[in-house]
This record gives structure tokens, C-alpha cells and sequence, in this order.
């Protein structure tokens, strides 16, 4: 997830996404994953569990859509310890990532939302903003300064 959150903010750095500062931060997230779209084919495997199936955004958010196979779903349930520890992983990640704070920076959050394989349940979703990150880091540690 980490190169997924660089080739977004790449976009933005380098122009590949063009971004006026008369954008909203809902067209520059549509931007950016349209771009995203091009440079990747999906379904695209993370690893032998994970599959990003989409990227997408609802208004100023970028929404990675992982599928999680159903044979891992059966050897280790989402269980509310679970889902705290993934959550906890998520925040550490994406907070952690320089390349999240320029998306941020242009009022863009990051959500990820991880479905059951090959059915429309929403196993877990998790998001992120730079007051997301804030809070998870406290202000003093904030990565993007």
C-alpha cells in the first residue's frame, strides 16, 4: 500500500495529475485516481490473501478496495482484536508515509476497505486524514514538517 500512496502523491508532485489551486479536493481525488486507473490493471494481487480489486474516490477520498480471500477468512476470523491490531497497522502505515501528508496537504483522505472475496460484504474499513494522523502520532510527531 505504501508504493500505492507514493504513485498518488507522485501524480500530484510531478503534474501527471494537473491540480489548480481552484481544484476542489474532491476533482483532485477524482484526478489522481483516474491516473491511477491508467498506470494499473486490476484485480492486482498484494500478496497470496490480498487483492486490490479498485481504486476509487466518493468526493475527497481515495478508496482502495482489497479483497481478502476466503481461504485466509476461514484460518483467521475478523475478530475485534483483530480488527483493532489492523487498525492500529493501518494508521502506523499510512500516518508513517511522508507520501500520505502530500495528499493530505491538498485535503485528500485515504480509506481502505477490505471486502470478502468474490461477495459485496464489507469485511473492515479504515481512513485516514492528517487529523487522523494527528491524533494517531499526537501533534508534536507530525511526519509531514
Amino acid at each position: 500500500m505504501k508504493a500505492l500512496l507514493a504513485l498518488s502523491s507522485l501524480a500530484l508532485s510531478i503534474g501527471l495529475a494537473p491540480v489548480s489551486y481552484a481544484q476542489t479536493a474532491d476533482a483532485k481525488a477524482g484526478e489522481i485516481v483516474d491516473f491511477m486507473k491508467h498506470m494499473m490493471t486490476f484485480p492486482s494481487p498484494i500478496d497470496s490473501n490480498l487483492t486490490l480489486k479498485n481504486i476509487e474516490n466518493s468526493g475527497s477520498t481515495i478508496i482502495y478496495t482489497i479483497d481478502v480471500s476466503n481461504s485466509f477468512l476461514k484460518k483467521k476470523p475478523i475478530t475485534p482484536k483483530v480488527r483493532q491490531s489492523l487498525n492500529s497497522s493501518f494508521l502506523s502505515r499510512t500516518c508513517g508515509n511522508k507520501f500520505s501528508y502530500i495528499l493530505f496537504d491538498k485535503g485528500i483522505s485515504v480509506r481502505e476497505r477490505y471486502m470478502q472475496e468474490n461477495a459485496s460484504t464489507v469485511l473492515l474499513s479504515f481512513d485516514a486524514s492528517k487529523d487522523d494522523c494527528r491524533s494517531y502520532h499526537g501533534a508534536q510527531q507530525d511526519p509531514s514538517r
